[in-house]
């Protein structure tokens, strides 16, 4: 008889550390274990924690990780619990709770940025999408700085990196720009892609190096490109096109083990 699994893996770099991510699709439910890097050996875990995101809703940083609260409704789809900004240490049984729900600094998705928290909150007025990037405060969740706002007329995407954020623009060409943004100064556009249009696009940074995943035409065809922050030499990788995945985070994470 047919089967339909109630639960998703996926794999996360974060600091020096690998992680598989376990997540339950009929719930915000995860489990979260992290990885020796050269034997992909369990090394720790967190304890099992609910978000108010299926697939992601939480950002490691370091040793602990950061999420939202699952929300539970009643059946007129009142919120009646949850929401709140938690705190989970590696090894620890129960969260801690840093900002209630409503709280005017609990706002926005969050990302592990090395040893940062950051929260990017998206906004829309006009036709323009704003996001607004801001570092929290790791031991209380609160606003620590405003850092930058990005202005796109489409839907962006972030990916964290170890030392910078990073996301993609369409450029007015055939070509989209991808760009970076390291916490202080402006954003900067890192290197262009000469493609257009590409779908399903990963950022992944490791040891100076960045990976950028996608595809593109018809039919689809997968790209792997890795850049040189130091040299900035930008390679296209040849890897078999059966590596690539369709899966929801099926791609662009990395680890370069020296």
């Amino acid at each position: 008889s047919q089967s339909f699994s109630k639960s998703y893996i996926y794999g996360i770099t974060a600091g020096e550390w690998i992680y598989q991510a376990k997540v339950f699709t009929d719930s915000g439910r995860k489990d979260i274990t992290r990885l020796d890097p050269k034997t992909s050996e369990s090394v720790a875990s967190f304890s099992t924690f609910s978000t108010d995101d299926t697939y992601r809703g939480f950002a490691i940083v370091g040793d602990r990780i950061y999420y939202r609260s699952e929300i539970n409704e009643d059946l007129f789809g009142n919120r009646t619990s949850g929401g709140e900004l938690m705190v989970l240490k590696i090894g620890e049984t129960s969260p801690t709770e840093l900002l209630a729900y409503g709280d005017d600094d609990n706002q926005g998705t969050l990302y592990g940025i090395g040893e940062n928290l950051v929260a990017i909150v998206t906004s829309f007025s006009g036709g323009i999408y704003t996001y607004t990037m801001r570092k929290l405060n790791t031991e209380t969740g609160k606003i620590e700085q405003s850092l930058i706002s990005v202005d796109s007329e489409t839907i962006l995407s972030f990916y964290e990196g170890s030392t910078s954020i990073f996301w993609s623009e369409e450029t007015s060409g055939s070509s989209v720009a991808i760009m970076k943004y390291s916490l202080s100064g402006s954003a900067e556009t890192l290197f262009t892609i000469p493609i257009a249009s590409p779908s399903f696009i990963e950022i992944d940074e490791s040891q100076g190096k960045v990976l950028v995943v996608f595809r593109a035409g018809s039919p689809y065809v997968p790209y792997y490109y890795l850049y040189d922050m130091g040299s900035q030499a930008l390679e296209q990788l040849d890897i078999d096109s059966v590596l690539y995945s369709t899966s929801i985070y099926g791609n662009g994470q990395f680890y370069i083990i020296e």
